[in-house]
């Protein structure tokens, strides 16, 4: 994966494709929910490990560019979306739900406040 333009915009675009492979590839999700198992282990997850050597330098870019908090892990991200794609399974239309919560997630509850307002 070629790491140009916004880190932010380049994490948020590979995590909005795995939400939306974890919904068309029903299970993964729950595959990826044994994430930190032991090593060596019957739950130990390679797709995890995969997931997390993909995102890790999206991660690492967009930490250092300052548009994602220090301490944040890929770990979490997958966990986040784990829960995304889990909670709306079930739902009539599972995709569409689920991209909505995962940019809720990423945008937040507080109403964005317009730099014009602020001043």
């Amino acid at each position: 994966m070629r790491l140009t333009g916004d880190g932010r915009v380049a994490l948020l675009s590979w995590l909005g494709d795995v939400v939306a492979y974890c919904v068309a590839a029903r299970e993964l999700a729950a595959a990826l929910s044994y994430e930190g198992a032991e090593p060596g282990s019957v739950h130990e997850n390679t797709c995890s490990a995969m997931m997390e050597k993909a995102g890790d330098p999206l991660l690492r870019r967009a930490v250092r560019d300052g548009v994602v908090a220090e301490g944040v892990t890929v770990a979490d991200l997958i966990a986040l979306i784990v829960g995304i794609v889990l909670a709306t399974e079930h739902h009539p239309d599972p995709a569409a739900r689920a991209e909505r919560l995962f940019r809720l997630a990423v945008a937040g509850l507080s109403p964005q406040v317009s730099a014009a307002r602020r001043e």
